[in-house]
């Protein structure tokens, strides 16, 4: 019977070294655990700003920041709506861009890189347009400008920030834009126009700059 129960304490022993070096732990999820160590040291988690520049004029950005070895992740995502008149020409905007940003340190701060996608979506009104028949018209016509951007940044402070941002986004620009005016007359003729001068916005791509304030918390 002794011979019995030793037999079964060493089987059950090995049993239980074996389970701890054999089989794998359990795995953390990475990024729900890092917002969760992120919070108990007391770093900021969100930020939400406003931006002034080109070619989003004004926008709201909103970014949310995930320590990950060393460095920090943010997704964000930019928006905004302008309006302005040039002449004989109104111009109608909304700007969104989203993408991540990385920056270089474990705080959430200071240098920073980014990629996003770019999405300028306008609506442009001519007026006073010659058209042919010595015949003057008006009409109105989308623009829809696509990029990829890749920025660099810098962002002053954990808490109340500035920001400021440098890049260029590459995509295809439209050299004009074609579409139905209607005449004094009340005639509808096709005819073309260049493209408003926007500021940023060249043969192929787009000029980013911009600057920032906001808060994080």
């Amino acid at each position: 019977m002794k011979k019995t129960y030793l037999f079964m304490g060493v089987f059950l022993l090995c049993t239980s070294l074996f389970a701890t070096d054999v089989l794998p732990p359990k795995k953390k999820f990475l990024g729900l655990e890092s917002l969760i160590q992120n919070r108990r040291s007391n770093l900021p988690l969100f930020s939400i700003g406003l931006k002034v520049g080109i070619p989003n004029i004004v926008s709201l950005n909103g970014e949310i920041s995930i320590p990950v070895a060393g460095i920090h992740i943010a997704p964000f995502i930019d928006y905004g709506l302008f309006k302005y008149s040039q002449g004989s020409e109104s111009l109608d905007h909304n700007y969104l861009e989203y993408g991540l940003s990385v920056y270089l340190n474990g705080r959430g701060n200071g240098i920073y890189g980014s990629v996003s996608k770019g999405s300028l979506n306008s609506n442009i009104s001519f007026n006073e347009i010659s058209l042919e028949n010595q015949l003057l018209g008006s009409g109105s016509t989308d623009l829809k400008i696509d990029t990829y951007n890749f920025k660099l940044g810098y962002k002053t402070s954990r808490r109340l920030f500035f920001r400021f941002e440098i890049g260029y986004g590459k995509g295809e620009i439209p050299e004009k834009l074609v579409f139905l005016a209607t005449a004094s007359n009340g005639i509808q003729i096709e005819t073309s126009q260049e493209i408003p001068k926007i500021p940023g916005i060249g043969e192929n791509g787009i000029l980013i700059g911009n600057i920032g304030i906001g808060y994080s918390f």
